[in-house]
């Protein structure tokens, strides 16, 4: 008796071992942001754009992304800046660098180095490390006036969700 329940519980242990293998596998078969880093973009993109549509912040920065570099679905930089907008206005830092630096060249946007200012403060206060650099670079090149900043660090503050840090002024690298 001891000898056949020994073997059932390792039956027991085998069966819930493939049970765990398979939720796991399941599980990542509809994660985005898995399906996104094995370039599996068509799978990615058929997962994230219902999130996005949803309102999911996260989904709709991933949505502007595959829009912009033309992953998984054409390249789009328009439908790019209506997917990084949305998310960039709800908070989204990476979305406000992306938005801030379309601003900036003049992509699908009249260029104005106030807006791109302005994306990149509030993504930066909210901790993105590119962000300072970006706001370094149109600082340095005096692309605007001190009132300018000034100006475009207020505008920045209803679309800084999670301040990681206060930022007096403009960052010198």
């Amino acid at each position: 008796m001891n000898c056949s329940h020994n073997r059932f519980i390792t039956a027991c242990r085998i069966v819930c071992l493939i049970f765990i293998a398979v939720l796991i596998s399941a599980c990542t078969e509809n994660d985005p942001e898995q399906a996104f880093r094995k370039g599996e973009y068509e799978r990615s993109f058929e997962l994230w754009k219902p999130l996005a549509d949803a309102g999911d912040v996260n989904a709709e920065y991933y949505t502007g992304l595959h829009y912009y570099f033309g992953l998984g679905v054409t390249k789009d930089h328009n439908k790019a800046r209506e997917w990084y907008e949305k998310a960039a206005i709800n908070g989204h830092p990476s979305a406000q660098l992306s938005l801030g630096t379309m601003y900036q060249d003049g992509d699908t946007v009249p260029q104005s180095f106030s807006m791109a200012y302005m994306w990149y403060y509030a993504a930066a206060i909210q901790g993105n490390e590119v962000a300072p650099k970006k706001m370094n670079i149109l600082y340095k090149e005096m692309k605007l006036f001190p009132n300018q900043i000034h100006r475009a660090e207020e505008m920045a503050s209803p679309y800084i969700m999670n301040p990681v840090f206060e930022m007096d002024e403009p960052p010198l690298f």
